[in-house]
């Protein structure tokens, strides 16, 4: 005897008889009513399907309860199962390996069903598409992911979009399964769907990877992606790097940096400025730029006198003026980098059309004091002006009663 199967108070098996096999079912209640595929009424072979189920000799398959936990949770595959010449109840038992099937699951159940399905199914991956973006706020799913990841490494055609899919504490393990045929076709594919689907985060992550592949066709796609994508930067600079063409792509981005808007510019100049590698002028280039951009006089003055060393400053100074010139403290920082030059009259010049502080005037009166006492009491005089155009008028004192409303204005009194 094999299957024996109760739903309610009907019972099931197959019987292995002396001419074939037979299968029987029968009604338990008084009178008992069986039917046998052997065409007989009330046969042996029913007699040993009711012993058997009498003397507990196999193990019975509660079918009510398989076919009730099948409506509470309806899955697709066991009924294609069926439908393909599996038993139905064999199929009902087997673990769900649909991907909706298992999601309308929950809890320990849902976790029990995914790992069954990751071992057993024949393309695991888009399980794993699904599940690992769940991950990031699930450290008992992330465990399960790794396990089963590790065991049955992604295939190279799906391996990119896992990557990009996958929380933060899954992106290492990944990124050590990268597949040895994943080719340069597709991972610059994957990085162009990245870009496309604006996904800035997965560009991040397989960046290096497109790097570490191909760095020729990686380097002109992430520079010309890192517009849209600043977070691409210092990859645009790893990929150059691995090409060996890192000086022109630093200086490429010096250029776009004066074209750029002021944050945008001093996000490419921090980026350059990490660069260790970067030849000694671009470095100079870099930190004068630095510095004009945002920094104060001491830190101009200081990358001027590095420029002067290298012999570059000539070459440099119209830009670091222009840019001098675009703060808002641009005439007080033109005036002392001019005073530091020694050139009194290019100082003079940009001092007089300082408005917004008297510093600068005041810095000429301080250089010319030895040697020109006249023409620096006259600065000292237009700093003391500008000083009280830029202070506010004093306020009448408070009080009940103020001297305005005290007199009258027809009598004077």
């Amino acid at each position: 005897m094999q299957g024996l199967r109760r739903d309610r108070n009907t019972v099931a098996g197959r019987v292995l008889g002396a001419h074939g096999d037979y299968w029987v079912r029968l009604e338990l209640a008084l009178p008992i009513v069986s039917a046998c595929d052997c065409g007989r009424p009330r046969c042996r072979h029913a007699a040993a399907i009711i012993q058997a189920y009498h003397a507990h000799r196999l193990p019975v398959t509660d079918v009510g309860r398989i076919l009730d936990e099948f409506l509470a949770h309806p899955r697709r595959a066991p009924l294609a199962a069926a439908a393909l010449g599996e038993d139905l109840v064999d199929a009902m038992q087997l673990p769900p390996l649909d991907t909706e099937d298992i999601w309308a699951l929950e809890g320990e159940r849902r976790l029990l069903a995914l790992d069954a399905a990751l071992r057993l199914s024949l393309d695991p991956d888009p399980l794993l598409a699904r599940a690992l973006p769940e991950a990031r706020h699930d450290p008992a799913l992330s465990t399960l992911l790794a396990g089963a990841m590790s065991a049955r490494p992604p295939a190279a055609a799906d391996w990119p979009l896992l990557l990009r899919k996958a929380p933060a504490v899954l992106t290492p393990l990944l990124a050590d399964l990268r597949p040895e045929d994943l080719s340069n076709a597709g991972i610059m594919a994957a990085l162009w769907q990245a870009a496309a689907e604006g996904d800035q985060e997965g560009l991040v992550r397989l960046a290096p990877h497109a790097i570490a592949i191909s760095p020729g066709d990686a380097y002109p796609a992430l520079a010309s992606l890192a517009g849209r994508f600043p977070e691409l930067l210092p990859s645009v600079l790893q990929a150059a790097r691995a090409a060996g063409c890192l000086a022109r792509a630093a200086v490429r981005l010096a250029r776009a940096s004066d074209r750029a808007p002021e944050d945008e510019a001093a996000r490419i100049d921090r980026v350059l400025l990490r660069a260790e590698d970067l030849p000694q002028r671009l470095k100079v280039l870099l930190r004068l730029r630095t510095a004009a951009a945002a920094e104060g006089a001491a830190q101009i003055l200081a990358a001027r006198r590095a420029a002067l060393a290298a012999g570059t400053w000539q070459s440099l100074r119209p830009a670091v003026l222009r840019r001098i010139r675009q703060r808002a403290d641009g005439a007080v920082l033109e005036t002392q980098l001019l005073l530091a030059e020694g050139d009194l009259e290019a100082a003079a010049h940009a001092a007089a059309h300082c408005r917004s502080s008297p510093l600068p005037e005041r810095l000429l009166a301080e250089a010319l004091r030895a040697s020109d006492p006249a023409a620096a009491r006259r600065h000292e005089l237009r700093a003391q002006a500008i000083a009280a155009q830029l202070t506010p008028p004093a306020k009448p004192p408070k009080g009940r009663f103020s001297a305005a409303r005290r007199r009258n204005p027809k009598t004077g009194r």
